[in-house]
């Protein structure tokens, strides 16, 4: 059976602190662990040059020089340690539970040497091999944050808050041209909510015009037919101050669409452009001015 105990201490999924790593990797009984296994290979040098061709090993150490593995094994059966749980295995040469060593006198400290170098430097390997993503202090407000473009924007367009967490995360990380693909996402959520604010539910596609809902549309097509269905709106209602709200609302979010679309989406997902953190920063703050302005007048449906 797996051993899942390490994911089910951590404390959240994803976001670790410096201290929650240390905690629950016990990186502090390693620590020691390390220093034991280093403190028994002195022990063992310095023993086995002390010992001639009829010398006696003192057997009363030998506890001391296995503890330190007896200790390991527990912990690298916790965190999944194959590599040194493997090493631990196959040094047939010590008898954990009693501390004793089946070879001759003259031999036993050199062999419990190798096998615990062997083992020190295996444990330290596979502690190098476990990796984590560094995030600055300055980008750690984006991670797994739901509402990176605010609250109203959140309860407005609730199927693009995993979007919007997955830019904030990619950005965090490193990761600029993924976290402006996240953003592009974002981007139709809300634009598949303001067709539906005008009434165009359903888009002409292929030369025979069959319509077909707009979540199955592309952006150019969208907005090639986008213009008739907001002039309709803002005709819908009589001169004055709705009329020219609504002609704001309508034309300032249709030009932020296509200025996106031109911008930045077509590059990203024709794998013609590549992106920095400036790039991100910039175009994070377009999108979440788009989203803003659409959740203040309508949501999703």
């Amino acid at each position: 059976m797996e051993d899942r105990s390490f994911e089910s201490h951590a404390p959240n999924s994803r976001l670790w602190s410096l201290w929650d790593i240390m905690e629950q990797l016990d990186l502090g009984h390693f620590c020691r662990i390390i220093a034991a296994l280093q403190h028994a290979e002195d022990l063992c040098i310095e023993r086995e040059s002390h010992i001639g061709g009829d010398g006696q090993a003192d057997k009363s150490e030998l506890p001391i020089v296995c503890s330190p593995i007896q200790w390991l094994r527990v912990k690298c059966e916790k965190y999944d340690f194959r590599e040194t749980l493997r090493q631990i295995d196959h040094a047939s040469c010590l008898s954990l539970k009693s501390g004793m060593c089946p070879y001759p006198p003259d031999r036993r400290y050199s062999v419990l040497l190798t096998t615990i170098r062997n083992i020190r430097f295996t444990l330290i390997e596979e502690l190098n091999a476990r990796k984590f993503l560094w995030v600055p202090n300055d980008l750690s407000e984006y991670v797994d944050h739901e509402e990176l473009f605010g609250p109203e924007v959140g309860r407005a367009f609730p199927s693009a808050k995993s979007d919007i967490m997955e830019a904030g995360n990619c950005l965090a990380v490193g990761c600029y041209t993924a976290s402006v693909f996240h953003l592009m996402r974002v981007v139709e959520w809300g634009m598949r909510a303001f067709c539906d604010y005008l009434g165009f539910r359903k888009a002409k596609k292929g030369k025979k015009g069959q319509l077909v809902p707009v979540a199955y549309v592309t952006w150019d097509q969208i907005l090639n037919q986008l213009d008739g269905y907001v002039q309709k709106k803002i005709g819908s209602y009589k001169v004055g101050p709705r009329r020219q709200e609504t002609q704001e609302f309508c034309n300032s979010v249709t030009q932020e669409i296509r200025a996106i679309k031109d911008a930045c989406r077509n590059h990203v997902m024709h794998t013609r452009a590549h992106y920095e953190r400036e790039d991100v920063n910039a175009i994070m703050a377009h999108v979440k001015r788009l989203m803003v302005r659409l959740a203040s007048r309508l949501s999703e449906s």
